[in-house]
């Protein structure tokens, strides 16, 4: 059966325009959506959808009975049946690594020179690589072993790649993971979809992964599907069946934008300076009625500071990467001061206010500790951490009791961090733990001395999975360099969404404008590399490949 087409004007928001469609024929009792799985872009758009679905219900007295509201990858998540856990980006980085350094030189041609060189920074730059490829060939229905029976050109690369896929699979197998590549292949030829479903509605996805295509098209002779098109019928003919848009076709269509809502800025810092001055402009009780669609992730933080900086109310959607909270990011500098040994690496942590504040209690030196710290630096000039603790006894000159005292609120401090190592190792009262018990006894040491200084909610709500996870890569891994790379990796990957702040000023990605309704919207980032976005040459997949 052929999904339905429903082109949907698009002189209408398309958020009204999906209610519209949702409640078409309901009369009276609750709105009952239960039937029905409902693809959406984002989630933010999901969020919008059910917000309004209510606030419509609640103007009738009545409630929503919602269905599943869904992104289109949920057509090939892997099955939960089986009781394996499928390897996270992280974990098939950690099993990637183990391969790489394992394998003889002849096994490894495929990858290039960098693979070769044995360092542990091209090792997991290539580990990192690999998984990253075969998640842009997971979206196209492949991996490497059907790729290299579909192409051809530079078969023999291929070939290898396939079989590097082998050994790390058969890792994988031996461990009781699944590969998350080949559970969302097998699960796209064959979706399941939830109890009581027998509709299939997607709500204006412009572009959904190919793998999407092909679970809805095993579909398609099992459940109606009605796909939403935000466009006017006369252009039906620019569209395929699924709803995506005819490149060819709207190519050369002009923009209904007139140079006077155009503003060019300089580079990223004007750009940034206009909308703050755009928002300034705005009479305060209005300036939630905005919203800037920011086409990329830095421009929304750099956004977010300035704004912030104005004590105006931001929200973004898409949140921050979990490492960028304050007890990660001291967890970060700790890692960096226990790898690069430096005396600036060291300053660097004592300065992250959590640690300064458990190093000030801790060495008596309320309020001082900063100062102390550059006076000994330009002193002493010591190197490394270890310079650092062999000159502490020479700081301050005279033998008064305020050199002594200098140099006790700088010993003081030193003998704490040093501690804070001991545990990170796991080496402290001569135990010998893993890092996933060491971590929490570090951090729990620092911030008994903090007492002003809590750990948020959303930190916790992070920490304790992290350490799951930490946990189950070091049944992978041995390393504890790689372990703290990889646990930072976990974090930059995992997004923290606050709550939204009343009369705040949204900053939504391009998929969530067609879904807002403000009354005001800045568009920043219309550039060339952004907008369309420029996939960058990449070694394994040129041009001719991503054709």
């Amino acid at each position: 059966m052929k999904p339905k087409r429903h082109f949907l004007d698009r002189g209408k928001p398309v958020l009204d325009q999906a209610v519209s469609f949702l409640t078409a024929g309901w009369e009276t009792g609750p709105l009952d959506l239960r039937d029905r799985l409902i693809l959406v872009p984002t989630s933010h758009a999901g969020r919008r959808l059910r917000e309004r679905l209510a606030s419509v219900a609640a103007e009738r007295d009545t409630a929503v009975l919602m269905g599943p509201v869904r992104m289109p990858s949920v057509l090939f998540a892997p099955p939960q049946e089986d009781p394996r856990p499928v390897a996270s980006d992280v974990v098939a980085e950690a099993f990637w690594r183990k391969i790489l350094v394992r394998c003889d030189p002849a096994q490894l041609s495929a990858l290039g020179p960098a693979a070769l060189e044995g360092q542990r920074a091209a090792t997991a730059a290539t580990a990192e690589h690999l998984c990253r490829i075969r998640s842009v060939l997971c979206e196209e229905g492949h991996d490497f072993k059907s790729f290299a029976a579909k192409t051809t050109r530079e078969k023999e690369r291929w070939l290898g790649l396939a079989n590097l896929e082998q050994l790390y699979l058969a890792d994988l197998q031996k461990e009781s993971w699944r590969d998350d590549v080949t559970e969302k292949l097998r699960a796209a030829c064959n979706p399941l979809l939830p109890d009581g479903v027998s509709r299939i509605v997607l709500l204006f996805l412009p572009d959904p992964p190919p793998l999407a295509i092909r679970a809805l098209e095993a579909l398609a002779d099992r459940v109606a599907m009605d796909v939403c098109v935000h466009a006017d019928a006369a252009e039906a003919g620019s569209f395929d069946a699924w709803g995506r848009p005819d490149p060819e076709k709207w190519q050369n269509r002009p923009l209904s934008i007139q140079p006077s809502q155009v503003s060019v800025c300089d580079d990223a810092v004007a750009m940034t300076e206009l909308i703050r001055r755009c928002v300034l402009g705005v009479a305060p009780e209005k300036r939630a009625s905005i919203t800037v669609g920011v086409g990329d992730s830095q421009s929304a933080v750099r956004l977010a500071e300035v704004l912030g900086r104005e004590r105006l109310s931001v929200f973004n959607p898409a949140g921050s990467p979990a490492a960028h909270l304050p007890l990660f990011t001291l967890v970060g500098r700790l890692f960096e001061l226990r790898g690069e040994g430096t005396f600036a690496a060291f300053a660097k942590l004592a300065r992250h206010p959590h640690a300064l504040r458990c190093l000030e209690e801790r060495a008596g030196a309320a309020g001082t500790l900063l100062e102390l710290l550059d006076e000994f630096q330009n002193e002493q000039m010591p190197v490394t951490f270890q310079d650092a603790a062999a000159l502490a006894p020479r700081f301050g000159a005279g033998a008064g009791d305020e050199a002594a005292r200098k140099r006790a609120f700088i010993s003081a401090a030193l003998e704490e961090v040093e501690q804070w190592l001991l545990l990170l190792e796991g080496r402290a009262e001569g135990r010998n733990e893993p890092l996933s018990k060491a971590l929490p006894d570090t951090l729990t040491r620092i911030y008994r001395g903090c007492p002003d200084y809590p750990l948020s909610g959303d930190s916790l709500n992070v920490l304790h999975p992290a350490l799951d996870h930490l946990a189950q890569l070091e049944k992978v891994c041995a390393d504890r360099e790689d372990l703290m790379d990889l646990l930072q990796r976990f974090l930059e990957s995992q997004a923290v969404t606050l709550q939204r702040p009343d009369e705040a000023v949204e900053l939504l990605g391009w998929l969530e404008l067609a879904w807002e309704d403000a009354p005001m919207m800045l568009l920043a980032d219309l550039n060339d590399g952004l907008i369309p976005e420029a996939v960058a040459a990449d070694p394994f997949l040129p041009d001719s490949a991503r054709r």
